[in-house]
């Protein structure tokens, strides 16, 4: 009963603090100058996590009127001190404070937290590393990232969004590991391919003419952008892995011309259902076809299993 009396008394404090502070922190964040209450030390966890709920929900001027309201609570040193001490939790909400404030001060600290072994600890710390100096951080995280497969893709993605800064060191150093072929360019380049580039790298020509590696073909295919590296991915429609040849196809699906349809029509009858399916995929995906030429490619079909496969293609486009 104890407990539960203890549970229900912190829970209504904790409401009663959101109702005192959010009207204020959303005055702030517009560039209010509105009064702020008094912070009691058993209050600054509320006031932590109230915060970094709108360090996360804005961008621009409102962060930095929120960041001078932590100035003005004096409370750097506190959070210097989560950083060593107290629980997890605790840790994380200094860590990511830290970030979002743009503070140097602990730099030395967050560079030693990304060493950690603790996932949530080592990857917030990167992140916060990322946000207070780009490229200062980049020769700190990058070779981590490169290192350390237990942090998730789309935490990493996350912190190569934090500016254009970071993802611009990023392919630089894609480019430095191709160079001296690091055995993990391959996941590098897979990294980079849930950044939704709207330009190809451009050393992803060099892998595709002259790589023999099939996973870092697949790879740099998928980084494939512009009408100007289709000549190298047809060159893959004759390559000796079907995965590679598949991963070909649906990039012409995607960037290709009238001209490729003739070249996508005879794998139809390929003997690898993934890349029939492909293939008839990616001629159904063609903006420029008509109705007219789909019913000219199904008519001029002889092959049994080519023309259930077109079939059954258009089918799905039109379910879809």
């Amino acid at each position: 009963m104890w407990l539960r009396f203890k549970n229900v008394y912190q829970e209504n404090y904790r409401k009663n603090f959101i109702k005192n502070w959010q009207p204020v922190l959303v005055q702030r964040a517009l560039g209010e100058n509105a009064a702020l209450p008094a912070l009691d030390a058993g209050e600054i966890d509320y006031f932590l996590i109230l915060w970094l709920h709108f360090q996360e929900s804005l961008l621009g001027a409102p962060r930095e009127h929120l960041n001078a309201v932590v100035h003005e609570l004096n409370l750097s040193r506190e959070l210097k001190k989560r950083l060593h001490k107290g629980s997890i939790a605790k840790r994380m909400v200094a860590i990511s404070s830290f970030g979002y404030l743009r503070d140097e001060s602990a730099w030395n600290e967050l560079v030693h937290l990304v060493q950690s072994p603790a996932l949530t600890l080592s990857i917030l710390s990167a992140s916060a590393l990322a946000n207070i100096n780009p490229q200062k951080a980049a020769p700190v995280i990058f070779p981590i990232i490169a290192e350390r497969r237990d942090w998730p893709a789309p935490k990493i993605a996350r912190i190569l969004k934090e500016s254009p800064e970071i993802l611009t060191s990023f392919l630089q150093f894609i480019e430095k590991s191709l160079h001296e072929k690091r055995p993990y360019l391959i996941r590098l380049l897979r990294l980079l391919h849930v950044q939704n580039l709207n330009q190809s790298p451009f050393y992803i020509r060099d892998i595709l003419d002259h790589s023999k590696d099939s996973e870092l073909i697949l790879a740099a295919l998928k980084l494939v952008r512009e009408p100007r590296d289709l000549d190298l991915v047809r060159k893959r429609l004759r390559d000796e892995s079907w995965q590679v040849r598949v991963q070909a196809v649906k990039m012409l699906g995607q960037l290709g011309d009238k001209q490729d349809v003739a070249s996508l029509v005879p794998l139809l009858s390929s003997k690898d259902w993934w890349l029939r399916y492909r293939a008839a995929s990616a001629i159904k995906a063609m903006p420029f076809l008509k109705k007219i030429d789909f019913e000219q490619i199904k008519a001029s079909l002889t092959d049994r299993y080519a023309l259930e496969m077109f079939e059954y293609a258009s089918a799905q486009k039109d379910s879809i």
